[in-house]
């Protein structure tokens, strides 16, 4: 399409001014273009969309006369080209083509990207589908999960009420209960302590006779008569105040001179009654002590009772603040669930659109693959004549390798050999040496001996 658009620029009434007829001068570029694009433009020539396919090559043309012949206006070009079609276009079949193909090639790969970019956004699309659809059937459970566990809390917490309000009643009316019965036990016992003390001074005041009369009737008897001991008791400290007797005067027991005398019997009548009184105090001093360990056990009871309440209300408000939270954490679920809804119906749109127009590329892929067929032969064609290269290529490289050994192999003996001359050179040096030394030695004889012989020969003249 760019192609297109500057054969436009440069000349825009071209595209009216070429008739679909020039078609049938050009037997050449026929030849040369592929019969399936040939066919495609010969049945609908009369669409102004083949207009733009056929006058691609023709716009090639023009602009590459225009890049090589820019001093030449477009008007002329024209006119070239209108008186001569035939050998313009035999001179420029072979790039026309090539720039068709060129055209082919990028149209192909935009189309590959494009569909290779559909591809992916799908993918993208389906999982995040997926996901969401696994995100939603995950927050229904947990949501219907909730809704369960909410239920169930509710049902608890109003049994828990119900039955917290009745144990609540029941332990109020057991505590008004006991109170009551506490308030009798403690007006009974002060009944029974005041008629205690009653008889007690009553035993005081009727047990003890005249010492002088109790000497003349009973002379064996030393010791005054029995009395009610004086003991503490082992109770546990209430409120109510035990009340004590008085302790009896010795002076009044034995010094009282108006006792009157009384016989035998009335003495023994006396003892008996006392003895009597004696156990009926012990007597209600256990009833006393049992009331009174009573008592606690009730205050004890009430006190556990109490705690039980606070507790039960402590439950109440943790249960209450609990089912708060499960409701905004429902209401944050749903509004999530809302979210996610939206984002899937999203997602959905997006996924029918990638899908129409990934069929829409597949239909222009169909449409390309057999061009791509055909240029993947040539390619597979090359692609042998690259592999022969390949094997020629291994094979001389094979070759370098023997070369770079045998090279390797006579660098070393070249080494050896210069190690071998350099030795050669250090003798050579040496004998040259030893050689002045011998000629200096030589000559130094050859003097001595010339001495000698003139010395010979002044002494043989001498004599």
């Amino acid at each position: 399409m760019s192609v297109i658009l500057d054969a436009t620029a440069i000349d825009p009434t071209m595209a009216s001014e070429r008739p679909p007829g020039n078609l049938r001068g050009r037997p050449n570029q026929e030849n040369t273009i592929p019969s399936n694009l040939l066919k495609r433009d010969l049945s609908a020539s009369s669409t102004p969309r083949i207009e733009r396919t056929i006058s691609m090559t023709e716009s090639f043309i023009l602009e590459h006369l225009k890049h090589i012949n820019p001093q030449s206006p477009p008007s002329e070009l024209d006119d070239s080209h209108l008186s001569s079609p035939q050998k313009k276009e035999e001179g420029f079949a072979p790039i026309s083509n090539w720039a068709h193909l060129s055209y082919l090639k990028n149209q192909r790969n935009q189309l590959r990207t494009q569909l290779k970019v559909h591809q992916a956004a799908g993918a993208e699309a389906k999982q995040s589908i997926s996901s969401l659809r696994r995100l939603a059937f995950r927050m229904a459970v947990n949501i219907s999960v909730k809704e369960k566990q909410i239920a169930s809390t509710a049902r608890n917490l109003a049994n828990s009420r119900k039955k917290n309000y009745l144990s609540t009643r029941d332990a109020e009316m057991r505590i008004e209960q006991l109170t009551k019965s506490l308030k009798e036990e403690e007006f009974r016992n002060q009944d029974i302590l005041g008629c205690l003390e009653k008889a007690s001074m009553l035993t005081l005041q009727y047990s003890d006779p005249n010492p002088q009369v109790s000497n003349r009737m009973q002379p064996g008897l030393a010791s005054p008569p029995n009395t009610p001991p004086n003991r503490p008791l082992n109770t546990p400290r209430t409120s109510i105040a035990t009340p004590k007797t008085p302790p009896r005067p010795a002076s009044f027991l034995w010094d009282n001179n108006a006792w009157e005398f009384t016989p035998e019997s009335s003495v023994a009548d006396i003892r008996t009654s006392d003895s009597r009184l004696i156990q009926a105090k012990r007597e209600s001093d256990r009833a006393l002590a049992a009331c009174r360990n009573r008592i606690a056990e009730l205050r004890a009871e009430c006190a556990k009772s109490n705690d039980t309440a606070s507790l039960l209300t402590a439950t109440h408000t943790g249960l209450e603040a609990e089912i708060q939270n499960h409701q905004m954490r429902i209401a944050h679920l749903e509004r999530s669930r809302a979210a996610v809804e939206e984002n899937l119906r999203q997602a959905k749109m997006q996924l029918d659109e990638s899908a129409k127009s990934q069929r829409d590329l597949r239909a222009d892929l169909q449409t390309k693959s057999e061009e791509i067929e055909k240029l993947e032969n040539t390619a597979r064609d090359r692609q042998e004549v690259i592999e022969e290269l390949r094997k020629e290529n291994l094979s001389l490289e094979e070759k370098v390798r023997d070369c770079n050994g045998r090279i390797h192999k006579l660098e070393t003996y070249t080494t050896g050999l210069e190690e071998e001359l350099q030795a050669l050179h250090r003798k050579l040096g040496e004998a040259g040496k030893r050689e002045e030394e011998l000629r200096e030695r030589l000559t130094e004889n050859e003097n001595v001996r010339d001495t000698m012989t003139t010395q010979l020969n002044q002494d043989q003249r001498g004599f």
